[in-house]
């Protein structure tokens, strides 16, 4: 079942940003990135417990100032970490990512820069990778 955005609680539909799976609202054109799925993402890139890693560093971040509800743990306590031009809504329980439509669109406007699709996703993802190591 596809998760609720985060933002609108609007119903979401599963797509790709790169090669990461994530859900895209229809309404507000929010994207959610479960944890799960990013830990599966960084573990395949030799970055075991990311996730677990995410969340301990997340916690050191600043509170972010939106109304964001975690459609996987029900959390209503989201970090903020930038990862070049993006600002990541990160749930500090589970890791899951929240980009709204702006940020979405920078995260891919980011990954433009090289033609490897692995290499897109993991220069936008440095800042976070950087972050959790």
């Amino acid at each position: 079942m596809n998760p609720a955005c985060p933002a609108c609680a609007t119903a979401t539909t599963l797509t790709r940003l790169q090669d990461v799976s994530c859900f895209e609202c229809g309404h507000c054109k929010s994207h959610f990135i479960r944890g799960d799925s990013l830990d599966g993402f960084l573990n395949g890139r030799g970055l075991p417990n990311g996730q677990r890693r995410l969340i301990e560093r997340a916690l050191q971040a600043p509170t972010s100032t939106r109304d964001l509800t975690c459609p996987d743990c029900r959390a209503r306590s989201f970090r903020v970490v930038r990862s070049g031009l993006v600002s990541i809504d990160v749930c500090d329980r589970c890791a899951g990512l929240h980009l709204d439509r702006g940020e979405a669109n920078a995260y891919l406007l980011q990954t433009r820069a090289t033609t490897n699709v692995a290499e897109n996703t993991m220069n936008a993802l440095d800042t976070i990778l950087t972050f959790i190591r």
